[in-house]
């Protein structure tokens, strides 16, 4: 049985030279909800590369039985696609790895809809989790701490109104959820 869930996977690192390779770390991770709002959004630890479901599994401690056919297990976990997700982790750069000429992030696998920002300056907008990204950031990653912070839309969010106004239905044979956006994706 395959599930076509929204699912928020990661793997980041930063290259300068095939050799020096640093990976980011303190990766936390919580729901994107709107400034202001009184909404409880408490940053949980995160496993990066990793997928939020298996974040929310490990922080809070529901393990939903996925393959017993249980229809409630499937609907207890429904919510974590519809909602966007913020991911931020530290790199630390020392200045002489900050001295060399060749400096990129380098992403495998970031979820289709990605905004990236290093140092709060957005470097990527990603819209394909298939393609690997080589962001250039010479000038924007600093010595020291150096902050990196991922913001994952939903397709559901993203598509829904797409997927509304359409006149007919594409096949999406695959999804569990009642709104069919991998069509769209």
């Amino acid at each position: 049985m395959k599930l076509n869930i929204f699912i928020v996977y990661l793997s980041a690192f930063v290259s300068f030279s095939q050799s020096d390779i640093l990976y980011p770390e303190n990766w936390k991770f919580k729901r994107d909800i709107p400034i202001g709002s009184h909404t409880p959004n408490p940053e949980m630890a995160a496993n990066v590369p990793g997928v939020v479901h298996l974040d929310l599994m490990r922080s809070s401690g529901f393990y939903p039985d996925f393959y017993s056919g249980n229809k409630e297990n499937l609907r207890a976990t429904k919510y974590i696609e519809s909602l966007n997700w913020v991911y931020t982790g530290t790199l630390q750069v020392d200045s002489a790895t900050l001295s060399k000429n060749n400096q990129k992030l380098v992403f495998e696998g970031l979820d289709t809809y990605a905004h990236v920002y290093l140092n709060d300056s957005l470097i990527l907008q990603s819209d394909n989790m298939f393609i690997k990204y080589e962001v250039p950031v010479k000038g924007i990653i600093k010595a020291g701490e150096n902050k990196l912070k991922i913001y994952f839309t939903s397709p559901l969010i993203k598509h829904e109104a797409e997927v509304m106004e359409a006149n007919y239905e594409l096949p999406s044979g695959n999804e569990t959820v009642d709104l069919k956006v991998s069509s769209y994706t």
